[in-house]
């Protein structure tokens, strides 16, 4: 005999039909055509052996075996819901939260609007704002994961892409040009950007003294403070130019699109890329990132 609870999805498009009282209501709910509903529900009444509803020209209604079937159903769908995600997103007992770290000024801008957004999904998921070296935390298995400009090169990280992030030319909100005037760049960024970025360089009239930094903390702070211009991501600028503490260094030589973008990553330590939550946490993260781009 076949069993009622080796059909959960159809348990699902069930509830939805008896909740809206209509086949074509439940189908735009569910974004699921009509005769595929209809068919789950004729499944459930052959499983059953008795009607679930009554069909009237207004939609449907439920039978006797219907109302006592959209009771138990709920409960039925609510408690698997429950498991799914206590196992899924590791909320166990002995296990602990996962951890995800980025740097301030990426925290600032990105990591709010996408916990925002992950929520629902993993709510089990913590966020570190971090200043010390995360790749090495990563490594050490400190952090579960990290959100970074520009994926570390290392055999035991996996970094999947979340999203591209243009880089922009920022200045001191009080800047007055200056001749040959230091253009502080991160070092790792200009390994893949920069002969663009020298050629970019060379069409405008004033010179510049390009020095590269190991961090883009290191960089927003030498703008910050007035000591240079700084190419970087709109995402880590974003804090201080939102504060007026920084401007957009934008001329008919430095338009935004000049410099083209820089990769935003989550980054993985390999022996722990098959856990079913980093996995959930990679796919939420880029759903998140969908959102935000």
């Amino acid at each position: 005999m076949d069993s009622l609870v080796a059909h959960l999805e159809k348990l699902r498009h069930f509830v939805a039909t008896a909740e809206t009282g209509s086949f074509s209501k439940a189908g735009v709910e569910l974004r699921l055509s009509q005769p595929t509903l209809s068919h789950s529900v004729k499944v459930l009444e052959e499983v059953l052996e008795t009607s679930l509803f009554l069909r009237t020209s207004r939609g449907v209604q439920l039978t006797e075996g219907g109302r006592l079937l959209l009771e138990e159903a709920k409960k039925l769908l609510n408690l698997t819901e429950s498991i799914e995600k206590r196992i899924r997103k590791g909320n166990l007992p002995g296990v602990s939260p996962l951890k995800v770290a980025t740097k301030e000024p990426l925290a600032i801008h990105f990591l709010p609007l996408c916990m925002e957004l992950l929520e629902g999904e993993m709510p089990e998921v913590t966020v570190h704002r971090s200043n010390a070296e995360l790749v090495e935390q990563l490594l050490s298995q400190n952090v579960d994961a990290v959100v970074l400009p520009d994926p570390p090169e290392r055999e035991e990280i996996i970094s999947y892409e979340l999203y591209r992030d243009r880089l922009g030319l920022f200045a001191p909100v009080e800047w007055k040009k200056k001749t040959a005037p230091p253009l502080y760049v991160f070092r790792k960024a200009m390994c893949g950007n920069g002969e663009h970025v020298e050629d970019v360089l060379k069409r405008t009239q004033t010179p510049f003294v390009t020095k590269g930094l190991d961090s883009y903390e290191a960089l927003l702070t030498m703008v910050v403070n007035g000591l240079g211009l700084g190419l970087m991501p709109l995402s880590i600028a974003h804090g201080a130019f939102t504060k007026k503490e920084i401007r957009l260094f934008e001329t008919e030589d430095f338009p935004l699109a000049a410099f083209g973008s820089t990769t935003i990553c989550l980054s993985v330590h390999a022996a722990k890329a098959r856990d079913p939550r980093i996995r959930a946490l990679v796919k939420a993260s880029r759903s998140a990132a969908r959102e935000i781009k």
